[in-house]
C-alpha cells in the first residue's frame, strides 16, 4: 500500500499541531523549571564542611587497583570471498498500453508523486490516462514522447532528478 502524500489542509494541521507543542514546552520551561518566573526553592544548608584540604583528602577512599583481565587469544582472519557483481538485465520490460501488474502499479505511483497523475489512479492498468501522463513526463524532462515507458524513461522517472509538474 502506497503512502499518500499530504494535502495542504493535512500540512497545516500538522505546523499547528507542532506550533502549539513548541508553545507548551515553552511555557513549561517558562514557569516550572527552576530558571523560570516561580520563584526558586531555597537550598538546604550544608550538613558538613571542611575545615582544611588535608581534612577533605582524609575522607576520601583509597583507590584499590583492579586486575586486569587476561586478553583471550585471537583467531586468525578467515579468507573473505571476492564480492560478484550484481549481473545487469539484459533486457529492460518496456510498459506501455494494455501493460498490467506490479510494475504498472509503481510507474503510477510514482507519477502520482511526481504531480502527473492523480491520487489514488494507481490501479496496475496501462490505459489512456498512465499512457497520457508518461507523454507529460517525457515531454517535461526532454525524452523521446511516445507515451511507452522504455529503459530511458524508467530510469529518468526513478531517478532523483526527474522534473515534477
Amino acid at each position: 500500500m502506497q503512502r499518500q502524500p499530504m494535502n495542504q489542509a493535512q500540512r497545516r494541521i500538522l505546523v499547528f499541531s507542532l506550533l502549539i507543542i513548541i508553545l507548551l514546552a515553552v511555557l513549561y520551561f517558562l514557569f516550572f523549571s527552576d530558571g523560570g518566573l516561580i520563584a526558586p526553592k531555597a537550598s538546604p544548608e550544608p550538613s558538613a564542611t571542611f575545615l582544611t584540604v588535608e581534612e577533605a583528602r582524609d575522607t576520601l577512599p583509597t583507590p584499590t587497583p583492579t586486575p586486569s583481565p587476561t586478553p583471550s587469544p585471537t583467531p586468525p582472519p578467515t579468507a573473505t570471498p571476492a564480492p560478484t557483481d550484481t549481473p545487469v538485465p539484459e533486457k529492460v520490460v518496456s510498459l506501455k498500453k494494455g501493460s498490467k501488474g506490479t510494475d504498472v502499479v509503481n510507474l503510477q505511483a510514482r507519477l502520482i508523486e511526481l504531480g502527473y497523475m492523480k491520487t489514488g489512479s494507481n490501479d496496475g492498468n496501462y490505459g489512456s490516462g498512465t499512457e497520457a501522463a508518461v507523454k507529460e513526463f517525457q515531454a517535461k524532462n526532454n525524452l523521446k514522447t511516445d507515451g511507452i515507458a522504455g529503459k530511458d524513461t524508467l530510469t529518468k522517472l526513478y531517478s532523483s532528478d526527474a522534473i515534477p509538474k
